[in-house]
């Protein structure tokens, strides 16, 4: 849904836009990882994401960055798809490795129930 923009910014998103448009917003602090503030054009310096964004992935190894399109694509291609919606999905899964170490660790920059927020 993030990749193909099937998720529309709300009023919300556009009123904060609208405050930065007009010199009034310092910071938006956000626990959705979403990332729909960024489709009205917000700057990013502008945005935290407290819980991290699904729009942005790397290894939790190495730190290598992956971009997201490259990541979603091989979703596509080797996550099986648990509830059969999706019939062109794998039937059996195959792991997601980073490009730089070869570890299975890529995953979306989301905090996950029961970890640690990050220090910055």
């Amino acid at each position: 849904g993030v990749q193909s923009q099937q998720w529309k910014a709300t009023l919300s998103h556009w009123f904060m836009k609208f405050l930065e448009e007009e010199g009034l917003l310092k910071r938006v602090f956000t626990q959705n990882i979403d990332g729909l503030d960024y489709q009205t054009g917000i700057q990013r310096r502008r945005v935290t994401n407290v819980h991290g964004s699904i729009a942005n992935v790397s290894c939790e190894g190495c730190g290598r960055e992956v971009p997201f399109d490259v990541f979603c694509e091989k979703v596509r291609r080797q996550i099986k798809d648990i509830y059969n919606v999706d019939p062109t999905a794998p039937k059996e899964p195959s792991e997601i490795r980073c490009p730089a170490c070869n570890k299975a660790l890529v995953k979306p920059n989301t905090v996950l129930f029961g970890s640690s927020l990050p220090g910055e």
